[in-house]
């Protein structure tokens, strides 16, 4: 009899990304609601150290050499490239925002794509793929 293992290597300082919740239950993240969260989630993928970096979209072949399709699956994006640019960040916003429990949408712009929250009553952009995000002259995050 063989047996398998897959080891996950964790630790304080930085989120589990094996699955979406596991992220967003990171010590980083957990606890944390509306702007409060969407602030973490921005500093932390934007961050230096921990971020990830704008650069030419990470594909596959999915068996066919002919054809290369982007990749979307915010898990595997964390987990084997590190990179992305505008669509794959939206999407890695997209599904972290949902497992935080927030309400996230999809914008479409020729050139760029984002992902906007919407908590307090209002939608609101924080765009991690150019590390930019203004503050309205209310105080919120503008949208």
């Amino acid at each position: 009899m063989s047996l398998t293992y897959c080891p996950r290597v964790v630790g304080p300082r930085r989120p589990d990304y094996h699955c979406l919740e596991s992220i967003v239950t990171s010590p980083q993240f957990a606890a944390k609601a509306g702007e409060e969260l969407a602030l973490a989630i921005y500093n932390h993928f934007t961050s230096r150290a921990d971020g990830t970096y704008h650069f030419w979209p990470s594909g596959e072949t999915e068996g066919n050499p002919r054809v290369r399709r982007s990749v979307y699956d915010p898990v595997k994006l964390l987990n084997a490239y590190g990179w992305a640019i505008c669509g794959q960040c939206a999407q890695v916003l997209y599904g972290l925002y949902r497992a935080g429990g927030l309400k996230p949408g999809l914008i479409g712009l020729p050139g760029h794509s984002l992902c906007e929250v919407f908590y307090d009553g209002r939608w609101h952009i924080l765009d991690v793929d150019m590390w930019t995000w203004f503050r309205a002259a209310e105080g919120h995050v503008a949208g």
